[in-house]
């Protein structure tokens, strides 16, 4: 059955011909998204953004055979199935980052524990010892609390690379600072 004269385009007709088509396969739709996302209500959301999909594609639809039409409108469901599961990973991914991010933040490093309950007297006797990039970046971050962009830019290094140096920096002014702890007793 062909729901629409291909050669009208007048809104009213346009309007009727989508509506006939949305009572025609609203149930294929919403049962092909179940069956692509396995989940009832993440499937309405797939079965309304194929409808706005096959909405702004009126024209090519009006144009098609009724066999085609419903092959299109299956082939549109999956694409916005595909569509929504890319969506979640990359959600699922954002919030992984995002709660590793706050996890290392929130959980400070045994080296930082340590340097954070000395008083800084002792961070000055062994001062001198350290390397300029390891005082730059103990000075950056503690003293000035820089973040990771910040500190890349005065290191002239990369962004992923200062987590690795500023472990590095805390856990030999950790191994100073023993060292002299041991020499004073």
């Amino acid at each position: 059955m062909q729901l629409y004269d291909t050669h009208c385009r007048d809104p009213e007709q346009e309007k009727q011909f989508f509506m006939a088509l949305y009572q025609s396969y609203k149930r294929l739709v919403l049962a092909k998204a179940v069956s692509f996302t396995g989940d009832a209500v993440a499937a309405e959301d797939v079965a309304q953004e194929t409808w706005l999909r096959l909405l702004r594609r009126l024209p090519k639809l009006h144009a098609m055979p009724e066999g085609a039409q419903v092959n299109y409108i299956i082939f549109t469901v999956r694409s916005a199935a595909y569509d929504w599961h890319r969506k979640q990973e990359r959600d699922r991914k954002t919030e992984a980052a995002y709660d590793a991010r706050e996890l290392t933040a929130a959980a400070p490093g045994a080296e930082e524990e340590f340097l954070s309950h000395l008083p800084d007297y002792h961070l000055s006797q062994i001062w001198p010892s350290l390397t300029e990039a390891e005082r730059l970046l103990l000075e950056g971050r503690y003293l000035y609390s820089m973040d990771d962009a910040a500190l890349a830019v005065v290191l002239g290094c990369k962004r992923s690379s200062v987590r690795g140096l500023l472990s590095r920096a805390r856990r030999r002014a950790k191994q100073l600072l023993l060292a002299e702890r041991r020499k004073s007793t």
